[in-house]
């Protein structure tokens, strides 16, 4: 199957929609080098594999070659992708998941993407244009179920392109943030109250629903997951989007209502056991802010106003209200204006 994404099919929204033109010769390559491996990982199916794949100077000879431009607005010289298979019991849809992190560029190498001298031997006319590269370290997992079979295979390369092109969007603001000497992408919202500790599983996915809408109303993860519809954008129609957990889980936060979500969590509780409603509502909260708090002194930054001035979970997840509603509207905008503003046919 060809999954190429061309240059010329995002040009008419990059400035609006913030899709980074530099990264689509790099979301290639790397799905190319993964394709191989994966598909021979669905053959044997083992329960649990890691494997560190390095893309060095071969590879990347051919992007600096045919993307000279490219190249130079995002110079990547190595990238470091680990990739995890895994046999799941279940997952939520499909039988099958795919998901990645990108690790942020610092200035130093400390064991995620940093920045490096440039290879001088880079040809020259490139050696003028960039004082620097990157080294991008990068995971990508991919999980199935014992009841995965062959005939979903195609759909999960899709997901696997989603997933390349989403973390490839941050990788791209991650380096402009290095570029202009600005801090670290905060992601402690992102990061906080999604593990659960002690709490039966039925709450804490009632739970879970407010935690990925302030992790998607965060503006790096709205830009990455514009990006990554835009892959749905090539092979569905406006009407087949809709029904996809990408405009839904906008339209829900467009219809967040606080108060209705506190009560569905306290019925919840209460239909496990009515005395122990504060004492599991308590610990939601301590468990977030204590992971946000965590996670933002290595940022080395101050809470920001809508935690700090929560004195409890209702409280938490009031002040949440209007910045997940605000997301989800800009992200359905988004969504909207992926399909409206392009002249090409729906797939590949």
């Amino acid at each position: 199957m060809k999954l190429v994404i061309t240059e010329s099919k995002l040009n008419y929204i990059l400035e609006r929609l913030g899709v980074a033109e530099p990264t689509l010769p790099y979301v290639n390559l790397v799905y190319e080098i993964l394709e191989d491996k994966i598909h021979k990982l669905l053959e044997e199916k083992p329960k649990n594999y890691v494997e560190e794949v390095k893309i060095g100077h071969d590879y990347i000879k051919d992007i600096y070659t045919n993307y000279f431009d490219e190249f130079e607005e995002l110079p990547i010289e190595i990238m470091s992708i680990d990739l995890y298979f895994k046999i799941v019991k279940e997952v939520e849809s499909n039988n099958f998941a795919t998901g990645g992190a990108a690790y942020q560029i610092e200035k130093k190498k400390k064991g995620g993407s940093y920045i490096k001298r440039k290879n001088i031997l880079l040809p020259k006319k490139i050696l003028k244009e960039i004082d620097d590269c990157v080294v991008v370290k990068m995971d990508i997992e991919i999980y199935i179920t014992k009841k995965f079979d062959s005939s979903s295979t195609d759909e999960l390369l899709y997901d696997l392109r989603d997933t390349i092109l989403h973390e490839f969007n941050h990788i791209y603001e991650f380096y402009k943030r290095s570029q202009s000497n600005k801090s670290l992408v905060d992601t402690s919202l992102g990061l906080s109250g999604g593990k659960n500790y002690n709490v039966p599983k039925s709450i804490f996915n009632v739970w879970n629903d407010f935690i990925y809408f302030v992790y998607y109303s965060q503006p790096h993860e709205i830009n990455a997951k514009t990006q990554e519809a835009y892959s749905k954008r090539l092979r569905m129609s406006f009407d087949d989007f809709k029904n996809t957990y990408y405009w839904k889980t906008a339209k829900g936060m467009e219809e967040f209502d606080s108060s209705v979500f506190y009560n569905k969590l306290v019925d919840t509780i209460k239909s496990h056991n009515p005395e122990y409603v504060e004492s599991v509502l308590n610990r939601l909260y301590s468990w977030f802010m204590r992971d946000y708090k965590e996670v933002l002194n290595y940022f080395d930054n101050e809470p920001i106003s809508l935690v700090k001035k929560s004195k409890n979970l209702e409280s938490l997840i009031r002040n949440f209200e209007p910045k997940i509603k605000n997301a989800g509207k800009k992200l359905q905008r988004n969504y909207i204006r992926l399909y409206s503003l392009s002249p090409e046919e729906n797939n590949l």
